[in-house]
């Protein structure tokens, strides 16, 4: 995404995530684009990415709305979970932003009638999400 979205350049000195220090060869990538992400921001504790972990499809889904400039307005209809038996599932403080990724067409649910908000997704699904909203009729945000 970082590379996709040209978000290595002008990288803060300053690290943000404590599990993502500056030698590490994806540290670039993560803070340029630290915006766009979920990651975990604990109470009284400094916030953390798990670069380690698989990324989920609502983390990605809440990333390419944010990145693709949209935001909660342009969720049009909420009727779009009732196909989802599971959209239940979904994180509710980035549920609007998995709603207008879905929407938008940027990411789809399974033949199942599932959208399996918390299953990690294959490098496969993530090119697809990338192209996807490469070709979405959205203004990219600076």
């Amino acid at each position: 995404m970082a590379i996709i979205f040209s978000r290595t350049q002008a990288v803060s000195a300053e690290q943000t995530f404590s599990d993502v220090t500056p030698d590490m060869w994806s540290y670039n990538h993560i803070e340029g684009v630290k915006e766009f992400l979920t990651g975990y921001y604990p109470a009284g504790a400094q916030p953390f990415f798990n670069p380690q972990g698989k990324a989920m499809r609502e983390d990605i889904a809440y990333s390419l709305v944010k990145i693709t400039g949209l935001d909660k307005d342009y969720l049009g209809d909420t009727a779009i979970f009732d196909r989802f038996a599971d959209s239940d599932d979904i994180s509710p403080s980035i549920k609007e932003f998995v709603g207008i990724a879905m929407e938008k067409g940027l990411i789809r649910g399974y033949e199942d009638s599932a959208f399996r908000p918390n299953q990690g997704i294959t490098r496969a699904e993530a090119v697809a999400l990338l192209f996807r909203a490469l070709k979405a009729p959205v203004t990219v945000s600076p």
